[in-house]
């Protein structure tokens, strides 16, 4: 097996990353090497280099085709990186999340190279746990039942929620704004994984320690907040459809037909929370 440098990620100058192929072909261990035939790593070598170009060219999708190819040669986790690294600028945020959890499971990947992945797969978790319970949400058909009682005096009659209701929506409302504020957490890490690469391109050593236990600590942080944001909008989704299709209204004033609906959205670019009530 070889050990290959990393390629896309963070890269800018497309002659040097290029340029460095040649450099990236060194032999781990005998004992592994063995494990490939002189055919298969030739082909896995072009193939990568073809990876590469064609990533620095943007055509991302045929970059992709190239990596995986060449890691049915050689699979050495630096491939699959790549290929995350591709399906996020296609904007695939599932296939990059899932390729970064595999690269997780591998060994032999860089250090540097490990502590991007793991901001990556961080980073694109939280915007596929955002989306799932966003849609989930607006799935959720918060109708209430028309009773066919005549319409109580006054605008706040017209409201088809009792207590438990409202808490719903107070708290589907907290869970997805701290999502938000999840997401944006998540956005905040570019800064320090670029400034993790220069520090690693100056060998600076003392500044890539910093920025190392910067990226973890966000990480640390936006976990915490997410998996808090997504308990909050589960259980308030629980106590709405709790109020609006259990919970026996019989004794109270008549209230008509009606429905709320919530909505929302987070990525590494912008972050929607939406509540809709029509009466």
């Amino acid at each position: 097996m070889l050990k290959w440098t990393e390629q896309c990620g963070g890269l800018k100058n497309v002659a040097g990353a290029i340029a460095m192929i040649a450099l990236a072909l060194v032999l781990l261990a005998p004992s592994v090497a063995a494990a490939q035939t002189d055919d298969e790593i030739t082909q896995a070598q072009e193939l990568y280099a073809q990876g590469v170009e064609a990533f620095h060219s943007e055509d991302f999708a045929l970059a992709i085709s190239f990596f995986n190819r060449a890691y049915a040669f050689d699979p050495h986790p630096m491939f699959l990186y790549n290929v995350s690294v591709a399906h996020s600028r296609l904007g695939n945020t599932q296939e990059a999340h899932r390729t970064a959890g595999l690269v997780l499971a591998a060994r032999g990947l860089p250090a540097d190279t490990q502590v991007r992945n793991d901001a990556r797969y961080f980073s694109t978790g939280v915007v596929l746990e955002a989306e799932s319970l966003a849609a989930a949400l607006s799935q959720v058909a918060l109708k209430a039942p028309d009773d066919g009682v005549e319409e109580g005096p006054g605008f706040f009659a017209r409201i088809p929620l009792g207590v438990i209701g409202w808490s719903g929506v107070g708290a589907s409302a907290l869970g997805l704004t701290l999502m938000v504020v999840a997401g944006i957490i998540s956005s905040s890490l570019d800064d320090d994984l670029d400034s993790y690469e220069s520090a690693r391109l100056d060998r600076n050593a003392e500044r890539m320690n910093r920025f190392k236990t910067s990226i973890e600590d966000t990480q640390s942080t936006g976990k915490t907040v997410l998996y808090v944001g997504t308990g909050l909008a589960i259980v308030g989704a629980g106590l709405l459809s709790y109020d609006l299709f259990f919970h026996d209204r019989s004794s109270s004033e008549g209230q008509p037909g009606s429905s709320l609906s919530l909505t929302g959205a987070v990525s590494p670019q912008s972050a929607l929370l939406g509540l809709d009530w029509r009466f």
